[in-house]
């Protein structure tokens, strides 16, 4: 394989010499063709009259059509930005205009219908409680006036106030008041009754209703009603809800008190009305609502305003907190001296108002109860950013849209003003371009450069324009011819220095092809040393097995002895064993009938006994019969004795018996182990004499093989040498090929020197 490889490899570098060597003298044959028919190409070059040229602008100097373009440019600057500030101004003003006005009026209108419309709630759930009170009073006016109350007694109005407090859950009281024997004149019956008079007999029946539902009647206090009627500090009296409709002959809404309801004490609003008979006022009636009712109340209309934004609190007469969402437990309350003076004279006088500020909006609304002059008012107060949320909006709009216009006339004129910069510029250098380019282009070919890559691009006509046409033309057909004539020559210098690299590579092969050849001869040498000696040692391996093998086959024989042996003391200990278990079987059958004479021993003496027994109640007639019987007694117990000593030996040997069964089996055992093991031995011995055998055979196949391997060796050795010859003759070559390869490059070097004068 290597003698072929080297001779492949002489053929392969020969022909690629020969090869680029024929190609190089190719393009260098033709680069002189090309330099040749190059000289003085541009002779063809003639002048012609250029055509008529028509300018962008009819002005014949340029600094006239700048300034025109430019002209005309900031003009529509000016022009664009004026037009878009006067639209944008108009647009902005009418839309601003027409938002405002239309925001404020929807914004006062809805508010005070919104909130109007919410709040109405509470007046009517108040109103309608005033009602239930100027219903008792009427049902006592009617019954009354028409002399009924001889059979309607006092308990029976008193049932009357429970059946009122019963079907609405809204009232936590009732109560009815008359003027001491104003109505029955029998005060004095029903002094301390407990249930509905005082110790002064007065009828004052006070039905109430606890947090667990009960209800329970009482006497109202009415000696606090008469004994104390001077105002503290906010205008009130302790008996105000009493004394309010008896003396303006009015329904009154009372401001907040706390009442003792069944020992708890309840902070409540009393609704009362006059009870009028003839003209004359002879008491009063009226329920009581807590004020936890109307906070309830407060807090569901105060949801249903902006979802509950706001703080909703409703101020009786006398500016006392009936309700306040933000803080409940300012229920029953008087408000701040200063709020109040503020607000005083519209609660009182049931006039709205709505005060505007720069968090706030304040909301006061009147709350005018029906059939009374007592009027309370509802203060809602809503965050601005809620409540003016249109508002802050149009002013976000109106920001924007300011903004955008700003930005809009400055972007407008910022874009106006590139435009008219850029016309300017694109006219100036579109005009002076072809001049400058054609000046560098003459300054740059009057120098020793040669750079004939610049063209003159125009777009203008003219001489110039003409003058730039020649002289692209002559530098195009200089370039290409410039260009080509490089080509070739790095084409050459590219293929000597591949031929060169072929040679140096092809000679550094061939030496290393040369090194490893003498190695393979010293390698071959030794290996056929190596084969004689292991030859040598093959056939001295050969007799050793053999040897071995005869020794092997004689102890498999007496290793078959041994067997058979084993088996055949095998066979005769189970046998032994076999017997032992019928000893062992006999000895347990004698056992048992020495137990058999024991038990009939034990009978006889029995028996003998009970005729001892009765021998002597028989006297002297018995006396033989007991002779007989004592001597049976004594041949028994001399039976089971006897029977007792044999029953003593016959367990120890069922003892030994059963130790001598258990040795048989542990050697039977053992002897049928070593049987097994003997056999295991005897297939091993049987595969070593086999194997010995096959170790015979392959020896002698060794020392065939070693043989032949010594002469393939011997032919090896003259194969290479012939090869070493050959690589001799290539080196050579390659040498040859390097020199001629180096002397091609360095006149490629001259020609591209040459060239480099120009720029291409």
């Amino acid at each position: 394989m290597k003698t072929m490889y080297l001779r492949s490899a002489e053929k392969n570098a020969v022909s690629s010499s020969k090869f680029l060597l024929a190609s190089i003298k190719k393009q260098t044959k033709d680069l002189v063709l090309k330099v040749d028919s190059t000289k003085y190409q541009t002779d063809a070059l003639t002048y012609t009259k250029p055509p008529k040229v028509a300018y962008v602008f009819q002005f014949k100097s340029i600094s006239t059509q700048i300034t025109v373009a430019t002209g005309i440019s900031l003009l529509g600057a000016i022009l664009a930005m004026g037009i878009y500030g006067v639209v944008a101004s108009t647009v902005l003003y009418d839309t601003t205009s027409k938002s405002i006005i239309n925001h404020n009026e929807h914004m006062v209108a809805e508010a005070l219908k919104q909130v109007s419309s919410k709040v109405e709630r509470i007046n009517q759930d108040i109103s309608n409680n005033i009602i239930i009170a100027k219903n008792i009073a009427s049902t006592q006016s009617f019954i009354i006036q028409n002399d009924l109350v001889e059979t309607i007694d006092r308990d029976t109005f008193s049932q009357y106030l429970k059946h009122i407090l019963s079907d609405n859950q809204q009232i936590s009281g009732t109560y009815i008041a008359w003027e001491p024997n104003a109505v029955d004149n029998n005060d004095a019956k029903y002094i301390n009754d407990g249930r509905h008079s005082d110790s002064s007999g007065q009828y004052a029946p006070y039905w109430t209703r606890a947090s667990s539902g009960e209800l329970n009647v009482r006497p109202s206090n009415m000696p606090l009603v008469y004994n104390n009627r001077k105002p503290n500090e906010h205008g009130l009296r302790p008996g105000e809800w009493y004394l309010c409709p008896f003396e303006s002959r009015k329904s009154c809404v009372s401001d907040p008190s706390v009442w003792e309801v069944q020992g708890v004490p309840t902070l409540m609003t009393s609704i009362t009305t006059p009870l009028i008979v003839n003209e004359q006022v002879i008491g009063v009636s009226g329920v009581d609502v807590s004020v936890a009712f109307i906070q309830q109340l407060a807090s569901t209309v105060n949801d249903a305003i902006f979802e509950g934004v706001g703080t909703l609190k409703i101020i009786s007469f006398n500016g006392a907190i009936v309700a306040d969402t933000s803080h409940p437990e300012q229920a029953g309350l008087f408000m701040d001296k200063n709020e109040w003076a503020s607000i005083k004279s519209n609660v009182q006088s049931g006039i709205s108002r709505i005060k505007m500020a720069s968090d706030n909006i304040e909301v006061l609304l009147p709350l005018n109860f029906a059939n009374t002059d007592t009027k309370w008012s509802v203060k809602l107060l809503l965050p601005t950013s809620v409540a003016m949320q249109d508002a802050s909006n149009l002013n976000l709009l109106i920001n924007e849209s300011f903004t955008t216009n700003v930005l809009g006339q400055l972007f407008a004129g910022i874009l106006v003003g590139l435009a008219g910069f850029l016309v300017v510029y694109f006219v100036a250098g579109k005009l002076s371009r072809p001049i400058k380019k054609a000046a560098y282009l003459v300054s740059e070919l009057s120098k020793s450069d040669g750079d004939l890559t610049q063209r003159i691009d125009l777009e203008y006509g003219a001489e110039i324009g003409v003058m730039a046409d020649g002289l692209n033309s002559f530098l195009h057909k200089t370039h290409q011819t410039i260009k080509d004539t490089s080509d070739s020559v790095n084409k050459m210098t590219e293929s000597a220095e591949k031929s060169s690299q072929l040679s140096e590579k092809t000679n550094k092969s061939v030496n290393s092809q040369k090194n490893e050849l003498s190695q393979a001869t010293t390698a071959i040498l030794q290996l056929s040393q190596t084969a004689q000696q292991v030859a040598q040692k093959s056939e001295q391996t050969a007799k050793s097995v053999d040897s071995a093998y005869q020794k092997v086959k004689i102890c498999a024989h007496e290793l078959d002895d041994t067997v058979d042996s084993l088996q055949e003391l095998t066979d005769k200990m189970r046998n032994t064993a076999h017997d032992m278990n019928q000893l062992e079987s006999s000895t347990q059958s004698i056992s048992g009938i020495l137990a058999v004479i024991k038990e009939i021993s034990e009978q006889t003496n029995l028996l003998a006994l009970n005729a001892a027994i009765e021998a002597a109640r028989a006297g002297e007639q018995g006396r033989g019969f007991a002779v007989v019987a004592n001597e049976v007694r004594n041949l028994a117990n001399r039976t089971q004795e006897s029977t007792e000593e044999i029953n003593k030996l016959m367990h120890s040997l069922t003892v030994s018996a059963e130790v001598a069964v258990k040795t048989m089996r542990e050697g039977t055992d053992t002897c049928e182990h070593n049987m097994q093991r003997a056999n295991i031995s005897q297939t091993q011995l049987q595969e070593i004499v086999r194997e010995t055998q096959d170790i015979s055979n392959a020896s002698v196949a060794i020392a065939e093989a070693i043989e032949q391997q010594t002469l393939v060796s011997t032919e090896i050795t003259n194969n290479i040498n012939n090869l070493n010859l050959a690589v001799d003759k290539v080196s050579s070559y390659a040498s040859k090929g390097k020199q001629q390869n180096e002397e091609l490059e360095q006149r490629a070097d001259d020609i591209r020197l040459k060239l480099h004068q120009f720029k291409f």
